[in-house]
């Protein structure tokens, strides 16, 4: 597979290889490596060379960024499926009592840096307004929102 394909960089643990230099007869194994920041893999790749004839050589020492939850999803009701930053996966909902708002869709934006909490945008809470036909009753306060 071709080291910048995405089937190369799941295979190899999110590393791209970088340079291949195989000296003769087998005596020399030069191949480096590092994680792929592009696509949001973090750490330090090591990379051995394999121990049977034929087999690949093998890698480690990468992992995906993982995004944190919220600490406040008020409003949202939401579906964590996969957090890591390059397969990001949540669905997200309106709560009762929340609205999707005229902007955004509601849904969650993965996190810019390993750690850190995505952002849920998209919905509104529910606000009421004054009863047209309240004119014999007091009426005090003026926060329509419901939650």
């Amino acid at each position: 597979a071709d080291s910048g394909s995405s089937a190369f960089r799941k295979a190899t643990g999110g590393a791209t290889v970088r340079s291949i230099a195989v000296g003769t007869a087998g005596r020399h194994f030069g191949v480096k490596a590092s994680c792929d920041t592009d696509v949001g893999y973090l750490g330090k790749a090591h990379v051995f060379p394999c121990d049977v004839h034929g087999q690949p050589f093998r890698i480690e020492g990468c992992r995906p960024a993982v995004c944190g939850s919220p600490l406040n999803s008020k409003g949202y009701d939401i579906t964590e499926k996969r957090l890591e930053k390059g397969i990001f996966d949540v669905d997200v909902k309106c709560a009762d009592k929340y609205y999707e708002n005229l902007e955004s869709a509601p849904k969650a934006e993965p996190c810019s840096s390993d750690d850190t909490e995505y952002k849920l945008i998209g919905c509104a809470p529910v606000k009421c307004t004054a009863h047209p036909n309240a004119a014999h009753y007091k009426i005090t306060g003026d926060n329509y929102d419901l939650p």
